[in-house]
């Protein structure tokens, strides 16, 4: 039998010599026509491209410009309400308005001591919100006066100070500015940026304290303000990712006279406040502040060319300027039109080879053996799909692959079991609607973030579904999904949920079972202990509120509470004559009851709390200078949750009764703590504790508290 491929060949050799020179100079001439007529389109095409990317580059450009205003006027508005709410303190505002009708701190009911208060709530104030910073350098002398960098502050309208925070720095200069802006009676004014007496680029907040309702007139009766470094906290917010590869940045400007003032750091290390760039038509940041959301080629301030567009900011009369290297941005169209003129030349030049070809023989063999090998490959990736289509369906969890749009491409047995259908009908369907409005929402949602942040999320998801609360776990992780044809992949979600209501019932049964047994054994220990009847409980509550108020995660808040609740397991071991002794303890009975706080610890250990409950116990007897109980353990190396109980202890002790004496007041005892604070007790949860008693209500619970302790230790008595 003769092979086709042998016969074909026959056949085209046998052609006549002249007749192949004619077809070749035809194919020539066509060759090159179509050459000039494809490079003519190539260069109309790029320049049609070169405009489209110009416009693909103003709108990414406007974009990021946008964004990164609205981070800053999101920055500038948190530091505004920082010093708005020091100003509508209910405290502050009693305080300068009786200021205001006295004149004189000396005429004003304890006026020093409201003083101090509203001290403390500025340094707690402070602490939390970024504006506190100490002095920059090593230590110096007391007597020579170190320049302030940030603080917070409340004056008279005359600029004198009546409470600050440490190393305020000096507000004169800072009222005259304020006082030049003519502000309104309400408005909470922006100041700067400036150099600060360290040097550093800084940002004052000034807000009127307005009388309290019923004074009379309306005017302000003081100031308070806020003054703070620029650093990290707004500079972060104009990065944007990639800009460090990419030739991008983003900087803020102020227009001031016939100047442009950068105020922020930029991208060749020049610090912020340090160049004043001229006011000129081709200056990318002066054409970005007077014609904001423009887009145009200028020059940047290092000289180099730029594509730019500027974005205002409505907290303050700055621009952000967003500005990306033009050779950086433009050389990817030149790259393009040069990959594109190569293309079309390796085009012309496979078609001549092609040309060429058809005088071979041989192009049938080896379009078969294509064939051939198209098919075993289909063969193969049909055969590879069954298997991961196998893999998928013996997995526990539900498993789906969601396109861009959030529509299922993908879904395992299991995620159709779940949805009542099989999973050919899941394609092509949404969230909603394989499980239900409420559950396809909160997952399509999930889809989207992950889509957005371009990174793995889990989450959990508790869901009520066909009449019972279910608990979910549900991973999103970013893919790329193939596509039919010749199609570009695309970019979607691979989805794995999974079951865990058991899981979470178990859990909560468990910890439920183990509040019961804290509940009992706190009983127990405060029916052998009637002079600290309730001490537990109490201790446990403001041990919860201090840690809150620390800021501290959710599970060292229930650490916490847990520890103090369990303080007293250990009188359990100690002589009942003792804890009803009705007179002052001997040394080596002092110890023994002290001790017994090291007992709790041993008896609590070796069950499984989820926090350090035992090592919060052994540590609640530490000091912060290391002078406590375990010996040199102190400072930071203290766990937070110890160091919130041992306040919260030392608090309920002072004000609780005695046998031998009467409750300590309030106050007193928030001296007492005040006065070792920094020795014994971390400053922290002392300022905490003050600041929940004066801000939180506190105050009027433990004071009813307190009164309570006495007749509870009237009844132990009889």
């Amino acid at each position: 039998m003769i092979d086709q491929g042998e016969a074909r060949g026959e056949v085209f050799s046998a052609l006549d010599e002249r007749r192949l020179r004619r077809w070749a100079a035809v194919l020539a001439g066509g060759l090159f026509l179509a050459a000039a007529i494809g490079f003519l389109v190539v260069f109309r095409f790029a320049e049609a491209s070169r405009a489209r990317d110009l416009e693909t580059w103003r709108e990414r450009l406007t974009l990021v410009a946008q964004a990164r205003a609205a981070a800053a006027d999101e920055w500038l508005a948190a530091q505004r309400e920082v010093v708005r709410g020091i100003a509508g303190n209910t405290t502050v505002r009693f305080f300068f308005t009786e200021l205001s009708w006295t004149g004189k701190l000396q005429d004003i009911t304890d006026g020093e001591a409201r003083v101090e208060i509203m001290r403390h709530l500025l340094t707690f104030t402070a602490s939390q919100s970024g504006f506190a910073a100490p002095p920059a350098g090593a230590d110096i002398p007391a007597n020579i006066e170190r320049p302030g960098r940030a603080g917070l502050a409340v004056a008279m309208l005359d600029g004198r100070a009546v409470a600050s925070t440490a190393w305020m720095p000096k507000i004169g200069p800072l009222l005259d500015q304020y006082r030049a802006l003519r502000p309104k009676a309400d408005a909470v004014e922006i100041i700067g940026p400036y150099r600060g007496e360290s040097g550093e680029a800084t940002l004052a907040v000034v807000a009127p304290i307005a009388p309290v309702e019923g004074a009379d007139g309306g005017a302000p009766v003081g100031l308070a303000i806020g003054v703070r470094l620029l650093g990290d906290g707004l500079y972060t917010r104009l990065r944007q990712p990639g800009d460090d590869a990419g030739g991008g940045e983003s900087y803020l400007v102020r227009r001031r006279d016939a100047a442009i003032d950068v105020l922020s750091p930029l991208a060749d290390g020049t610090a912020p406040l340090v160049h004043a760039l001229p006011d000129e038509p081709d200056e990318a940041a002066a054409f970005a502040a007077l014609h904001p959301g423009a887009f145009a080629v200028k020059r940047n301030y290092d000289g180099k060319q730029v594509l730019v567009v500027g974005a205002p900011l409505e907290q303050a009369p700055w621009t952000v300027v967003r500005a990306v290297n033009a050779k950086a941005a433009l050389g990817e169209i030149t790259a393009r039109r040069n990959a594109m003129l190569l293309i079309l030349s390796l085009i012309i030049a496979l078609l001549a080879a092609a040309g060429l070809m058809l005088w071979r023989h041989g192009a049938s063999i080896r379009a078969a053996a294509a064939a051939a090998q198209a098919s075993d490959l289909a063969g193969r990736f049909r055969a590879l799909s069954d298997f991961l289509q196998g893999v998928m369906d013996v997995q526990p969890t539900q498993i789906l692959a969601l396109d861009a749009e959030g529509r299922c491409r993908f879904g395992n047995r299991q995620a159709a079991t779940e949805a009542g259908q099989t999973a050919m009908d899941l394609e092509g369907k949404s969230l909603a609607a394989i499980f239900g409005r409420e559950f396809g929402e909160v997952l399509a949602a999930g889809s989207r973030r992950a889509l957005a942040e371009g990174t793995l999320i889990t989450a959990t998801h508790r869901i009520g579904r066909e009449g019972a609360v279910r608990d979910f776990i549900a991973s999103y992780a970013p893919v790329t999904l193939p596509r039919h044809g010749e199609a570009a992949p695309e970019q979607g979600t691979l989805l794995v949920i999974e079951d865990v209501t058991a899981l979470v019932g178990e859990r909560d049964r468990r910890e439920a079972t183990l509040r019961q047994l804290v509940a009992t054994i706190v009983t127990l220990i405060d029916s052998r202990d009637p002079y600290a009847a309730q001490h537990s409980r109490w201790v446990a509550e403001l041990a919860r509120a201090i840690a809150e108020e620390m800021g501290l995660s959710a599970a060292e808040i229930e650490t916490a509470e847990a520890a103090a609740a369990l303080l007293n397991l250990g009188k359990l071991l100690v002589r009942r004559e003792i804890l009803t002794k009705s007179e002052a303890l001997a040394p080596a009975e002092i110890d023994e009851v002290r001790s017994s706080l090291l007992k709790s610890a041993e008896l609590l250990r070796g069950i499984p709390f989820d926090g350090p409950v035992v090592e919060t116990l052994e540590q609640a007897q530490a000091h912060w200078d290391g002078s406590g109980i375990p010996a040199g353990l102190k400072g930071d190396a203290i766990l937070p949750t110890a160091r919130a109980l041992a306040v919260a202890n030392a608090f309920i002790a002072m004000i609780s009764a005695r046998a031998y004496r009467a409750p300590l007041p309030i106050e007193m005892a928030i001296q007492l703590l005040l006065g070792q604070a920094g020795a014994i007790y971390d400053r922290r949860p002392v300022a905490a504790l003050i600041h929940y008693l004066d801000s939180r209500g506190g105050r009027e619970i433990w004071e009813q508290r307190s009164r309570d302790s006495v007749r509870f230790a009237s009844s132990a008595e009889e």
